[in-house]
């Protein structure tokens, strides 16, 4: 028997005695971060690592694409063998190979070739069928609405247009039904051409399948208005009616073979009784007018109508409910449902899967057919698992097997990702996503994530190499199809093994190796206990088989490539268990516990290996390549763990302000991450039927890669410790000899919140009721995520039911796991009886909740309550009890239910109708007073050791520290320091020698956490490499070094010069020559007296800024005045860098020339101040410029300057330049005009040459 693994308390101990749980991180913004070590009196051996944030896919645009179909509504194919297919959804024709192989794709025409003024009235064209011709043309029909100006009401055009292959209309014609010489009425079905041009129109007046006609519970037979199918001469003239409505009858399909003979399906719509029947009105005359012809006591069967060339009615072979129907060299063919049939053979040829429900009724065919030249027979699938061709080339086989066409279905568009719930990496990243609506015109198009059941998922296919090629889209050309539309149709996660997704939803495992249909649907809860609440929940996948979390039973099934369920086994636990994930590596499956905050692990044959503590609540948990784990935590950082449970590395999400996701890891180590940020769209906005639906503001992927560095040893960890990520780098990173070095020590982290214990009793609706619009189920999602979101450790639930009583089904208990396993096996049956539920529940709390401790009575609800439960509520909330509300609604709930609610609860905050997923979060965080830590470090200590060739240069220390010149150390003290703040240090360095240096020797944090705990955090090593030219030392800029030489650009340019003009440009320069001021009007002077000024040439104006600002000379290409501008500039209190670059776009507002590029040179030595809104005022000015398209270079003289923000101003991180002392500026003013012509020609700076 393997030995149980608990870290736990061993953790704790040497935790306490030596270290506090450190992490390394990756920083949104790409710096370099490097590793925090433990103690030197106890180090582990396992190595930590740092992960970088360096890529994100989002917004990845979507385009129409031959292959990838919208919603398939016909398919047909051209003499040459070309299939052709109709797409509703993109308004759009695809023409594929005879192998079904994408070709072309173009959208059908907006209007008929010859509009008439009826149809320039038309609001939209509606693609409805598609038949290729015997010449080679393509005939489309669309259907307009149009509203009639006389009588005001909405009425139909068609119009049927001969197109291309290449999609050029030929002719085009358009009509009415009533505008025949004997007016008939309805809207039609199919289009069919002969080869001698005729053209076919299936109509009818009523619908095709179902009537509701009569009071009378046995009806009798349909009746119909009109029904027939139209013909029209090959000039798009009518000539004639072959009538079906005289025969009981309508044509819901047509096609004609090459030898004229004409099938049609005969359809017979069924009667049902109408239960709503009211007074009902008089019967208005038809307005077809008289009939000329006789009622035939002939009536057609449900089948396929058969007549010879000359219209003349030859039999019907009967067939129930056909769909479609295509006639060719292969023989007849029609459609039903998911099956294709011989019209003379009763055993389909093929046979799909059911997926969903499907009806012609509902306007869901899931057929349509063409039978080609070859005698091939295609079908043109709409199904929830794919969309396209599928081609059979032997169709006397039964069955025979198809080959699948196309690039797969686009419906959801294949885009974004819009709302990426879950995702898997493996070969490619498979990436699930939730349910969402798409709102408006791409590109402009917005999203909103909602719980309609009738929208589909899909699960798309990314690339892994995503945007590393430039301007390519990281979109794979594939999605695969998920049925949705009812309980158990709502997928939940997904997994990848090489190229193969798996996918579950509540009840079944779907294998699907590519985009076409799957390979097996397994069942492995209900196989395993029909009578148990089986609810799967997370699935992983490895070496050809999968692993299935069972929230519903706690167990977890092991099920191989065949699909056969190769082990099941319970859980376990300690009895606070809430498994939410699960990973499967080799032999080992790992779960990732929210209930009790670690990670169970278990051998595949179900062998308890023991378990280990997390940091933060895990959310999802994947395993990599090397066996380590992976955790993402509700707080939003990801962690990773040695298989043994030590702390390898921790990182925070780029946003730690939007939900993160998923979490997983592909086999090169990468890390993906999905995220999404929303926001919540009031109820009173939605329709009725809308639920728990929010806009979607951003959403994508971010990616995360392990970065290499020294291995340093980590501590173990501590779960009840708070988490810090130290950090430190240098910039430049490449410096002539002589100048200085900024570096710059940051520290950010995290500690875990705290909650109060509370007694909680779920209030659970299990009457008939609850069972409508899917509600039980929604309810049941809501509690269990709510349950998920609960401490065990803390906090105790119970749950009651009621229907025509109450039931106690579970105590209060710290097994939050079983309660939710009873939530997830409830079923609805009986009355609506709250009143004696809400006692039970009030009992329970009383008699066993613990004293002292908040009690919560919480009623789960379809709102519908026949009874006044108010006098109980209000009885539980005098004995301190507080009630809430949870309000799943259907269709019977009413604003009288809201009303008697609000009195329950006393307070209409506590009534909560159709919770998302985040209010959910936020009212457990109210159960249990969840707070925040907000404190990060109690005290810390940050020693930093300069090495013997860096000179430290004065005073520079932010925020001050101690220098001792004999140790060569800087010491920084801090106290009651807050995670949101984090830690920032920074300093200057001049470096001595030539080489590739590192900038300290060691630098070490040692604190006390904000929960009290020891720790120690070693800063990683940044590196500065130190040049100096082979002939003599000393500084040498662009201008005697460069050794790329850009031409002039024939382009006039308007240049204006900002000068801070503070009160600290009144210091002398380091040679004592003057003061800073003048050293800046001499070296603009130079520049000004080398620029081209001219009328057609170049222009300058001269700007300052201090507290305020303004323009000492507006563009002009008059030298003097701007020399005797430059020596009017005076210097005053403030540094409004804001305000200079404010004047620059004021300036260049003067300017008359089109032509001219705009060019804005900046220099400061000070640090930006007293603006309302801090540097961000710098970033809007300067964005604003740019966004004018203006070149901005920035130069920072001295060392008391903010390096990043003016490498952020200037237009590249190039465009910056430090001035270490005044006498510099001359050679960089000039460095600058060599670097002008270079940027207009979008050339890089010489690469050997530093900025």
């Amino acid at each position: 028997m393997s030995r149980p693994l608990d870290l736990a308390p061993a953790a704790r101990a040497r935790a306490l005695a030596w270290v506090a749980a450190l992490a390394c991180a990756a920083l949104s913004t790409g710096a370099s971060v490097g590793p925090a070590a433990a103690a030197p009196a106890r180090q582990a051996t396992e190595p930590a690592w740092r992960y970088e944030h360096v890529d994100t896919w989002e917004n990845a645009p979507w385009q129409l694409t031959a292959g990838r179909f919208g919603k398939v509504i016909d398919i047909s194919s051209t003499p040459d063998g070309t299939i052709w297919i109709l797409d509703e959804r993109h308004e759009a024709i695809h023409g594929l190979s005879p192998e079904g192989s994408p070709l072309t794709v173009w959208r059908v025409p907006e209007a008929p070739a010859n509009p008439t003024d009826i149809d320039r009235a038309v609001l939209r064209w509606t693609p409805k069928r598609l038949d290729a011709g015997f010449d080679g043309l393509l005939y489309y029909f669309s259907e307009g609405l149009y509203i009639d100006r006389d009588t005001n009401r909405a009425l139909y055009r068609n119009r049927v247009d001969k197109l291309t292959p290449e999609g050029l209309a030929v002719s085009s014609f358009t009509w009415e039904p009533s505008e025949f010489d004997a007016p008939r009425e309805g809207r039609y079905f199919d289009i069919a051409q002969r080869a001698d041009g005729r053209v076919y129109m299936a109509r009818s007046a009523v619908n095709a399948f179902i009537q509701f006609t009569g009071c009378d519970p046995s009806p009798g037979e349909a009746e119909i208005v009109d029904a027939g199918i139209d013909v029209f001469s090959p000039e798009g003239e009518y000539t004639e009616t072959i009538h079906f409505y005289t025969h009981g009858s309508v044509p819901f399909g047509v096609d004609v073979d090459r030898d004229g003979t004409l099938y049609a399906i005969s359809t017979v719509p069924g009667v049902l009784y109408n239960p709503y029947c009211g007074p009902q009105p008089t019967e208005q005359p038809s307005s077809i007018g008289a009939r000329t012809d006789q009622q035939a006591p002939e009536r057609w069967p449900n089948g396929v109508a058969i007549f010879e060339p000359d219209h003349s009615f030859r039999r019907v072979v009967p067939f129930y409910n056909a769909e479609d129907i295509a006639v060719g060299s292969a023989g007849v063919f029609v459609s039903r449902n998911v099956e294709i049939f011989d019209l003379y053979d009763p055993e389909p040829m093929y046979a799909g899967p059911p997926g969903q429900v499907y009806a012609a009724y509902f306007g869901r065919v899931v057929f349509h057919v063409d039978v080609s030249v070859e005698g091939w027979v295609h079908g043109g699938m709409t199904h929830c698992a794919f969309q396209g061709p599928l081609t059979f080339e032997r169709p006397n086989a039964r069955p025979d097997l198809p080959r699948f066409g196309g690039l797969g279905t686009d419906a959801p568009e294949l885009e974004g990702p819009a709302l990426p719930d879950r995702i898997a990496a493996g070969e490619e990243l498979a990436v699930l996503l939730g349910r969402y609506n798409t709102i408006g015109i791409r590109p402009d198009q917005r999203y909103q994530g909602t719980s309609q059941i009738v929208l589909p998922q899909t699960i798309q296919k990314w690339n892994l190499q995503g945007r590393l090629d430039p301007g390519q889209s990281p979109l794979q050309a594939s999605q695969i199809g998920l049925c949705a539309g009812g309980r158990t149709w709502f997928h939940r996660d997904l997994a990848i093994d090489g190229k193969t997704v798996y996918s579950i939803d509540f009840g079944q495992l779907n294998k699907r190796p590519d985009i076409y249909l799957g390979e097996w649907v397994a069942y492995p809860g209900l196989l395993d206990d029909p009578e148990a609440p089986s609810r799967l929940s997370a699935v992983s996948a490895e070496g050809g088989a999968a692993a299935v979390l069972d929230e519903g039973t706690g167990k977890v099934f092991v099920v191989g490539a065949d699909g056969q369920t190769r082990q099941g086994w319970s859980i376990g636990g300690d009895g606070n268990s809430i498994p939410v994930d699960i990973a499967m590596r080799g032999d080992r499956i790992y779960l990732a516990d929210r209930g009790s905050n670690r990670v169970l692990v278990r051998d595949r044959a179900g062998t308890d290996l023991g378990s280990w503590p997390t940091h933060d609540g895990p959310e999802s948990l994947a395993v990599g390549p090397t066996g380590d784990v992976f955790i993402l935590g509700r707080g939003r950082w990801g962690y990773r763990y040695s298989p043994t449970g030590r702390l390898l590395a921790s990182w925070p999400m780029p946003d730690r302000d939007i939900w993160s996701l998923d979490l997983t890891v592909d086999d090169d180590g990468k890390v993906y991450v999905s995220y999404l940020q929303h926001q919540e769209i009031p109820e009173s906005t939605l329709p009725s039927y809308v639920t728990n639906q929010f806009d979607i503001l951003r959403s994508g992927i971010w990616i995360f890669e392990e970065k290499a560095y020294e291995r340093v040893p980590v501590p173990d960890p501590d779960p009840e410790a708070c988490t810090a990520t130290p950090d430190k780098f240098a910039a430049p990173e490449r410096i002539w000899l002589g100048q200085t070095v900024d570096v710059t020590l940051t520290t950010e982290g995290r500690c875990p919140g705290l909650t109060e214990p509370a007694e909680v009793a779920i209030v659970f609706d299990t009457s008939r009721s609850m069972s409508f619009d899917d509600g039980l189920e929604r309810a049941q999602n809501a509690a269990a995520r709510l349950l998920a979101e609960l401490d065990p450790r803390t906090t105790r639930a119970a749950l009651v039911t009621f229907d025509d009583g109450a039931t106690l089904l579970q105590p209060l208990t710290e097994d939050i796991e079983e309660v939710a396993k009873r939530v997830a096996g409830l079923q609805a049956l009986g009355d609506t009886r709250s009143t004696a539920g809400i006692s039970v529940a009030h009992r329970e709390l009383m008699d066993r909740g613990r004293p002292g401790v908040r009690k919560i009575l919480l009623l789960v609800t379809d709102g519908a309550l026949k009874d006044d439960p108010t006098a109980d509520a209000e009885a539980a909330r005098l004995d301190g009890v507080d009630v809430f509300v949870l309000v799943t609604p259907t269709r019977e709930y009413q604003a009288s239910h809201v009303q008697l609610l609000q009195q329950m609860t006393g307070d209409a905050s506590r009534v909560f109708t159709e919770p998302d997923p985040t209010e959910i979060v936020r009212l457990a965080n109210d159960f249990t007073n969840f707070k925040p830590t907000k404190g990060l470090f109690e005290t810390i200590r940050v020693v930093d050791e300069i090495p013997a060739n860096m000179r430290y240069v004065a005073n520079t220390a932010v925020p001050p520290a101690a220098f001792d010149p004999t140790a060569n150390t800087l010491t920084w003290t801090f106290a009651d320091v807050m995670s949101a703040d984090g830690m920032r240090m920074r300093y200057t360095l001049r470096p001595l020698e030539v080489g590739v240096w590192p900038t300290n020797v060691q630098a070490i944090g040692d604190f006390r956490d904000a929960l009290g705990n020891p720790g120690q955090l070693i800063y990683p090593i940044p590196y500065v490499e130190v040049v100096a030219p082979d002939s003599k030392p000393g500084r040498i800029y662009l201008p005697f070094l460069a050794k790329q030489k850009c031409f002039p650009v024939e382009r006039p340019l308007d240049i204006v010069l900002v000068i801070d003009t503070s009160s600290s440009m009144r210091e002398p320069t380091d040679l004592g020559d003057g003061s800073k001021l003048d050293a800046a009007r001499a070296a603009a002077a130079a520049f000004v007296e080398n620029l081209s000024l001219g009328p057609r040439r170049d222009q300058a104006a001269i700007a300052w800024f201090n507290r305020s600002s303004g323009i000492a000379v507006g563009l002009s290409d008059d030298k003097a005045a701007l020399l005797a501008g430059l020596a009017s500039l005076e210097s005053l209190e403030g540094t409004r860098i804001d305000l200079g670059l404010q004047a620059a776009g004021l300036a260049l507002d003067g300017s008359r020339r089109a032509d001219a590029k705009p060019v804005v040179i900046l220099l400061t030595d000070g640090i930006h101040n007293s603006s309302p809104n801090g540097v961000q005022d710098v970033r809007d000015q300067a964005l604003a410029l740019k966004v004018r398209g203006a070149l901005i270079y920035t130069i920072g003289l001295g060392s008391q300057i903010q390096t990043d923000l003016l490498r952020e101003v200037a237009t590249t991180p190039a465009g910056y330049f430090a001035s270490p002392s005044s006498e510099d500026l001359a050679a960089i003013y000039a460095q600058i005009t060599e670097q002008i012509p270079c940027d207009l020609q979008g050339l890089p700076p010489d690469p050997r040459v530093l900025p």
